[in-house]
């Protein structure tokens, strides 16, 4: 992977917003970077279920399917802070968080296809919480995977023109759309509490969601402007599906690797 983000470019590409060119910032130092932290973030949930009174193993495909809603979830959190818009880390263009936020909401959405058809497949009989008589936190998983679907859907840049021909109606809906999926989201996982068994797992959870949402609500409708002093590489919007696809993919064979200890352990 480190060879892949050995990232080579020209130095004229980096230019301040006043015209002065400028040292480039080193784009393979900060792909490292940003691929190791995003490895950290996303290896967390799986720490966060693995810790202090784990929860008993049931089987391969289904702890493999509820490993995935986990990584969907903090997916879905993570879209918060990347919103599309640029961030001061990575220093890349523009462009690269508007694909990274798009590869990561394609992701999500498969994982949580992913999650549902495994859990499926291993208990048939689960079809019955697909229905109105199901418990409050499997509709409320149900319709957060609606919603998620519905933000994909229209964020497609052809389905949006069609619905919105003003740009800022479409932000506007589609924030508040984000926020009704990650809440329903959480009462789903919370409602659940087979592998968040504990109040602090529970509260740790509630509390990074809190967090980055007062980010993301801060950004969003109080300090709008961006700072644009950062020095930012431009020509980087095609790392973003290296920088999306890699790690996940990466953590996906970890966590397969993780539950078949853990269902040898508890078998």
């Amino acid at each position: 992977m480190t060879r892949w983000l050995s990232i080579s470019i020209r130095n004229s590409d980096a230019i301040k917003t006043d015209g002065n060119v400028v040292k480039p910032p080193n784009s393979s130092s900060h792909a490292r970077r940003f691929c190791g932290l995003l490895l950290l973030y996303l290896s967390a949930p799986l720490v966060l279920v693995s810790i202090a009174q784990r929860a008993p193993s049931v089987n391969l495909l289904w702890d493999v399917a509820n490993a995935m809603g986990y990584l969907a979830l903090a997916l879905i959190i993570l879209l918060f802070v990347y919103t599309g818009r640029p961030r001061a880390f990575p220093a890349f263009s523009g462009g690269f968080f508007a694909a990274l936020h798009r590869h990561f909401g394609f992701i999500a959405l498969a994982l949580i296809v992913g999650h549902t058809g495994i859990l499926l497949y291993a208990e048939p009989l689960l079809v019955e919480h697909l229905k109105l008589t199901a418990p409050v936190h499997m509709l409320t998983g149900l319709a957060s995977a609606l919603v998620i679907l519905l933000l994909t859907a229209t964020s497609i840049t052809v389905v949006r023109r069609r619905l919105w021909e003003d740009y800022q109606r479409f932000r506007g809906v589609h924030a508040w759309l984000s926020i009704a999926a990650l809440a329903l989201l959480l009462l789903h996982v919370l409602g659940s509490g087979y592998y968040l068994n504990t109040s602090w797992k529970m509260v740790a959870l509630l509390l990074v969601c809190a967090i980055v949402l007062g980010f993301y609500i801060d950004k969003r409708y109080v300090h709008l402007r961006h700072d644009r002093s950062v020095v930012r590489q431009r020509h980087t919007s095609h790392y973003a599906v290296l920088l999306a696809y890699a790690p996940v993919g990466l953590v996906l064979v970890i966590c397969f690797g993780v539950v078949i200890v853990y269902v040898g352990d508890t078998g």
